[in-house]
């Protein structure tokens, strides 16, 4: 490929990267709800695959279940699996699905969780119930091996 056809290639990606949110945003007229969740892992387990051993390998998971509280009040369950999918060329990274069971339904997300980061972001993919048309985002930050800091971004709510 020319260095020119790159260059032409690049920045129309950048642009579309760049446009395509702006545009999507101003067409939005509902109100972002924010979350404040605390998550606390209460069962997990480590699948690993061959070839086995200490060193992650693609297609390990990791299977999960937490208890959700606001302010130290429950306010749901999450469960999700993450499945690594990149090692060797670092960094390493898995591919997560999540689903939340709230009060007043359920909400999925789904995104890469990278090992060396303590800040994950997650896209909300969906729900049901109150959440059946929810977008936005759901950023995860580790405060210890069990337990996450959650903020939930969440549009398109009913």
């Amino acid at each position: 490929m020319s260095r020119r056809w790159k260059m032409f290639v690049f920045t129309t990606a950048l642009l579309a990267a760049t446009l395509g949110p702006v545009t999507f945003a101003s067409a939005r007229t509902d109100d972002v709800k924010v979350l404040h969740l605390t998550s606390s892992i209460v069962e997990s387990h480590f699948v690993d695959v061959a070839p086995t051993g200490d060193q992650p390998t693609v297609g390990d998971s990791f299977i999960f279940s937490e208890d959700l509280s606001i302010d130290g009040d429950k306010a749901g369950i999450d469960a999700g699996i993450c499945t690594i999918a990149r090692v060797a060329h670092g960094p390493v990274a898995s591919q997560c699905v999540i689903t939340a069971h709230l009060a007043k339904g359920d909400m999925t997300a789904q995104g890469i969780t990278y090992e060396d980061r303590m800040r994950n972001v997650y896209a909300i993919t969906g729900g049901t119930g109150r959440y059946r048309d929810a977008g936005g985002y759901v950023v995860a930050r580790d405060v210890s091996e069990n337990t996450s800091d959650i903020t939930v971004y969440v549009s398109d709510l009913r």
